[in-house]
């Protein structure tokens, strides 16, 4: 079952639809199926940014995702576009985004092997850099993954041409895009546990670790977690008692001993107070409680405490975003 709090649309070349195989190994589809999130790849083969311009009401607004991730200018290189008439089109296309409530995303375009059009391409990268920075919109950076130290050539069998990812390729760049999406995920899932379920900080932090690694539990889990809300009383917080809870559930699953598991939890507890500065409620909210407060004071420390757990337990226990489509994915499903 998909959430339904995002919904991405990808516009965008060759390079977003999958090419040479199929979209079931782009980035996009690689990504938002290990994720459950609702997606269309609306990647056309060979398309430059104003043919994406000329598409995007058909292919992207009508559909009224709640993010689109805007990539291209591959083939714009390669015809020889100026900075400014490619930037022409991704400023359009991201007003048209922005005007009917969408997210605008921008995919930085990936390099190439051909020294004259990658020149290009670095000017195009460097004025999408500075756009987003000006505008605050978020970018995914896929170039800097997929080059070497030297920040120019491709890494070693990351390309099945001189243009296109191969499958190892798509791999790494799907493993950018889910670091970058379990963010909005979290994000998105967070305000709506708060606002819509009225679900406590650590029912809350419990259930979207449980989408974010794939891990189900039965009612009894949350019945437990519904017990873990003695933070008014200055006790231990529930975003800290939420992830121990999912800590010692997960670690089991991957065939981590109890003893494990204790030592990960205590090691957890001593980050999450060196990262926050405590572990305690009433020190994590300083301004008390009252009657009086709004709901939800803790949502913005709630997307950052989660965050930090997924990072610590995808690290210590065995989900790594960059790696975790080397697994998964079915070779058989390539086109001859």
């Amino acid at each position: 079952m998909r959430t339904n709090t995002i919904k991405i649309v990808a516009i965008g070349d060759s390079i977003t639809y999958g090419y040479p195989y199929e979209p079931a190994l782009s980035w996009l589809n690689l990504t938002a199926e290990r994720l459950n999130i609702d997606y269309m790849n609306q990647g056309l083969n060979g398309d430059m940014t104003d043919g994406m311009l000329n598409r995007f009401d058909c292919d992207v607004l009508r559909y009224k995702p709640s993010h689109v991730v805007i990539m291209g200018g591959t083939n714009d290189a390669y015809a020889g576009m100026t900075v400014n008439q490619v930037m022409k089109n991704i400023h359009h296309m991201v007003e048209l985004a922005m005007q009917k409530g969408i997210i605008p995303i921008l995919g930085l375009p990936i390099p190439c092997n051909d020294l004259a059009e990658e020149k290009l391409l670095g000017e195009y990268r460097t004025e999408m850099r500075q756009y987003a920075e000006e505008h605050n919109i978020e970018i995914i950076d896929f170039h800097k993954n997929i080059v070497d130290d030297d920040g120019i050539h491709v890494k070693a069998g990351l390309y099945c041409d001189d243009v296109h990812p191969s499958i190892a390729g798509y791999e790494v760049m799907a493993g950018v895009a889910a670091k970058f999406f379990v963010k909005v995920l979290i994000d998105a899932r967070a305000h709506d546990y708060y606002w819509k379920e009225d679900f406590s900080c650590a029912i809350t932090t419990l259930k979207i670790l449980s989408e974010i690694f794939n891990t189900k539990f039965d009612q009894q889990v949350m019945d437990a977690a519904f017990g873990l809300n003695a933070g008014r009383l200055g006790s231990q917080c529930g975003l800290v008692e939420g992830a121990l809870m999912f800590i010692g559930i997960y670690g089991q699953k991957k065939g981590l001993v109890y003893q494990g598991i204790t030592e990960l939890c205590h090691t957890f507890s001593s980050s999450f107070q060196v990262e926050f500065g405590s572990v305690l409620c009433k020190k994590l909210r300083p301004q008390g409680f009252s009657p009086d407060d709004p709901p939800h004071l803790c949502e913005n420390i709630t997307k950052r405490a989660i965050w930090f757990s997924t990072e610590f337990i995808s690290k210590n226990i065995g989900l790594d975003f960059s790696n975790m489509f080397m697994l998964s994915i079915k070779r058989d499903v390539l086109l001859d």
